[in-house]
């Protein structure tokens, strides 16, 4: 689907979308070429309507980010990526970079230290274990 294409969801949609579990965390692996091994993933942000299938970020996104909706769909983000940096360590992964735009306003609404260390606290990760960064 296009970015351009008009689309058919509403506000209210949005705003219900992260209570429904309509969102998803994709994840773009990052290589290093020297090495040819995984250093790191970025995690996309996706929305799986039932009606209409999975929308690429510039369906929503605007709206997110005009209607004040970030800070919640920011910080379920960053919740994600903790679980899922969590559950690659314990598959033995070594520690690798997990970047994604999480959203400017969770970190400076709390202070950005204290919204990743809830979000990573709830993963049951302590600091400087590895690495999650907003881009």
């Amino acid at each position: 689907m296009s970015a351009s294409l008009p689309i058919k969801w509403t506000l209210t949609q949005l705003a219900q979308a992260v209570e429904h579990g309509q969102f998803e965390l994709h994840y773009q692996p990052t290589v290093d070429l020297r090495s040819d091994q995984i250093v790191g993933a970025e995690a996309l942000l996706r929305w799986r309507l039932p009606a209409l299938g999975l929308l690429p970020p510039g369906q929503f996104l605007p709206m997110v980010e005009s209607s004040g909706l970030m800070p919640e769909i920011g910080a379920w983000g960053l919740g994600a990526a903790c679980r899922q940096m969590r559950d690659w360590r314990m598959l033995a992964w070594r520690p690798f970079r997990l970047t994604g735009d999480y959203g400017c306003s969770i970190h400076y609404g709390k202070g950005r230290r204290g919204a990743f260390s809830n979000q990573w606290g709830n993963a049951g990760w302590i600091w400087g274990r590895s690495e999650v960064f907003n881009q």
